[in-house]
């Protein structure tokens, strides 16, 4: 029921004057203008489609505009094509009917002043010029995918919140295009809990914009999903699929500032680079959820990784990055270096204790690769190993790793610089060297033949046994 029509029926009964039944009619019809005025402007044309931009193809004898509720609802093969800027109240693509957004020239832009909703198919595309931007808006209200949307064009943007509850494809573009398709969220938030597949090019979300994944699928497995500025990525339940069949050359994410992924729920399926660090310094935050390290050669790059809940499927590689650990549950993060360009890595304990069940590994494949760590207690493992050459080297830059009962720390041809307190167990292999080292031991310490205890600054055996078979 309409607040004039309550109104009226009040007024009736002698329950309001006369005067202030039309004062709070106008005032209705001022706080609410667009819903005061708009017309609804349905397609009336032929059932296999025809021209947005021709009057008698419409309900209203004319073009949609501005006051227009566009209803598309009566095709039975074809599509409306609209092919020129437009700016309307709203819109509906009944389930069955489609449009074409497609202007084969300049760049164009579809407002939908109080939102748009898709129910059946929505392609964007630019059959002409790939490198003009078409562009859906919404200035009041937000665009919401029930059905499917089809991004073709090299510039797609989209300035509105986006709601998509069936599918969304992004690419591939035209025949004979040679550019990738790129989605790109400019303001707003995408909500996804359908299916977003990325088929041929990149997913893009700018300027401080956010994407919550709530539910359902990505499927990013070769492109790339990029976030710019302090855009934001919030996985919290659903499937993303981010692994490139071939290994990280492919399919990436990549953070162009101080952007930041929150896993929070779901599954974060990787078998590529999350790449932290290509501009500024991008923060990726597991508080729950599932990552699956898959491929065995994906890895976070710079930036840093916030580690405090949830399950890590392998192991959590990182390269040049900041491994914040603020967790008791168990996993394992591998520190990895993939150039002799690449710099050190760093290990950061939030409470300043690695929990029963937890390892760091510090490997090298080829290339050497350090990581420095303020002091901490040791209740998990940490492993330092070499394959094909390289030396991986642990530095405690300040205090003691103090290594308790529980704790392990073994060594295949590693490098360890700095203080260690030993309550559990140290075990360095052949071509392990410990240097410029203070080490006061109370339990159990093996050096195999061919590691070497050199440069000691201090050596206290201060109870528990000392198997020295190296130097």
């Amino acid at each position: 029921m309409t607040t004039s029509s309550r109104y009226a029926r009040k007024q009736a009964r002698g329950m309001l004057p006369r005067a202030s039944f039309w004062a709070l009619c106008v005032a209705w019809v001022v706080a609410n203008p667009l819903a005061a005025k708009a017309d609804t402007n349905a397609w009336t044309g032929s059932t296999s489609g025809g021209g947005w931009d021709n009057g008698s193809n419409w309900s209203q004898g004319r073009n949609p505009n501005s006051t227009d509720e566009v209803v598309i609802n009566t095709l039975t093969s074809g599509s409306v094509l609209l092919d020129i800027n437009s700016t309307i109240d709203t819109l509906s693509i009944v389930a069955g009917n489609a449009l074409v957004f497609d202007t084969f020239g300049p760049g164009a832009t579809l407002n939908a002043i109080n939102g748009m909703v898709n129910s059946g198919t929505l392609t964007v595309q630019n059959s002409f010029e790939n490198n003009n931007s078409m562009t859906l808006a919404s200035t009041l209200g937000s665009f919401e995918n029930e059905g499917t949307l089809r991004f073709s064009d090299r510039f797609s943007f989209v300035n509105a919140d986006l709601v998509n509850t069936g599918t969304i494809e992004v690419g591939p573009g035209d025949v004979g295009e040679t550019q990738v398709t790129e989605l790109i969220k400019v303001d707003g938030t995408y909500f996804n809990s359908g299916t977003i597949n990325v088929l041929n090019g990149n997913l893009v979300v700018r300027n401080g914009g956010t994407f919550n994944q709530s539910s359902g699928v990505i499927n990013a497995n070769t492109n790339r999903f990029d976030l710019y500025d302090t855009s934001t990525l919030n996985i919290a339940g659903g499937v993303f699929n981010l692994v490139h069949p071939v290994g990280p050359a492919g399919s990436r994410m990549r953070l162009f500032g101080n952007g930041t992924v929150n896993l929070t729920g779901g599954d974060l399926n990787m078998g590529a680079v999350i790449d932290l660090g290509n501009v500024g310094n991008g923060t990726f935050i597991q508080d729950g959820g599932t990552l699956h390290a898959t491929n065995g050669v994906s890895y976070f790059w710079e930036g840093t990784y916030v580690y405090r809940s949830g399950t890590i499927d392998g192991a959590a590689i990182l390269r040049e990055s900041t491994l914040q650990l603020d967790s008791t549950d168990p996993a394992t993060f591998q520190f990895s270096k993939y150039t002799p360009a690449d710099g050190p890595g760093t290990l950061d304990i939030v409470g300043g204790r690695l929990q029963p069940g937890q390892t760091i590994d510090i490997h090298s494949i080829g290339q050497g690769t350090e990581v420095e760590a303020a002091g901490f207690f040791n209740d998990g493992l940490i492993r330092l190993s070499n394959t094909n050459g390289g030396t991986p080297r642990l530095t405690i830059t300040t205090s003691v790793l103090e290594n308790s009962p529980l704790g392990v720390i073994e060594s295949d041809g590693g490098e360890i610089f700095g203080q260690i307190l030993n309550y559990g167990g140290l075990n360095f292999e052949a071509g392990t060297t410990v240097t410029n080292n203070s080490i006061i031991n109370n339990a159990a310490l093996n050096v195999s033949a061919g590691a070497s205890l050199q440069g000691m600054t201090q050596f206290v055996q201060a109870g528990g046994q000392a198997l020295i078979g190296g130097n």
